[in-house]
């Protein structure tokens, strides 16, 4: 049975396992040509209060942010959706 992971108010839950297409560019032209480093993931869930982003975003966020877990062998990260620096939309 798997158990879904809902975060609430305005946390985010960011999959830091993500593989990000090698040449994708947003429309600033910036090229994302390397796999996520731990300050870059995308966005698996959101609480409710959540208003500046939706499901599937690529995010920046600021080195040792968040609360960092693991399960099912995938690592997560719980942050306030405050602490999002950037988001890379197509």
């Amino acid at each position: 049975m798997t158990v879904k992971i809902k975060p609430l108010e305005n946390y985010v839950l960011i999959s830091l396992d993500e593989d990000i297409e090698q040449g994708e560019s947003d429309d600033l032209g910036l090229i994302m040509s390397h796999k996520p480093e731990p300050e870059c993931g995308v966005i698996k869930e959101l609480g409710d209060s959540c208003t500046m982003t939706k499901l599937g975003d690529i995010v920046y966020f600021a080195k040792f942010s968040g609360e960092a877990i693991e399960r099912d062998d995938k690592k997560y990260l719980f942050l306030k959706e405050y602490d999002i620096l950037a988001i890379l939309r197509k």
